[in-house]
C-alpha cells in the first residue's frame, strides 16, 4: 500500500459545493482524510496513475487532480485540518 496526496481544482464550481459532493463521497469511501480544503491523503495499493484514473470519473473533464506518493520523513506540513496526525500515525507512509 501507498500513501498518496491527492489535490484538485474543480474548474466549473459555479459557486456551489455541489460540484464537489461526488468526489468527496468517493475519498470518504476510500478512507481518505482531508488535510486542506483541496487536499487529501489516501492509502491506497495503486500507482499514482491508477488513482487518477479512477478518480477522473467523479469529476468533470476540465477538472485537474494531482496524485503523488508520499514517503516517510519526506514531508513536512503546517497547520493541517484536525486529525492528520492520527491519520498519518494509522497511516505511515513508507
Amino acid at each position: 500500500m501507498a500513501i498518496f496526496i491527492l489535490g484538485y481544482d474543480l474548474v466549473n464550481e459555479n459557486g456551489s459545493s455541489a460540484d464537489y459532493q461526488e468526489l468527496w463521497d468517493e475519498l470518504e469511501r476510500l478512507n481518505a482524510h482531508r488535510t486542506q480544503d483541496s487536499l487529501w491523503l489516501v492509502n491506497l495499493d495503486n500507482s499514482p496513475k491508477e488513482v487518477v484514473d479512477h478518480l477522473k470519473s467523479f469529476v468533470d473533464k476540465d477538472d485537474r487532480l494531482w496524485v503523488s506518493v508520499v514517503h516517510r520523513n519526506e514531508n513536512w506540513y503546517s497547520n493541517a485540518k484536525g486529525g492528520t496526525n492520527k491519520w498519518l500515525e494509522n497511516n505511515p507512509p513508507s
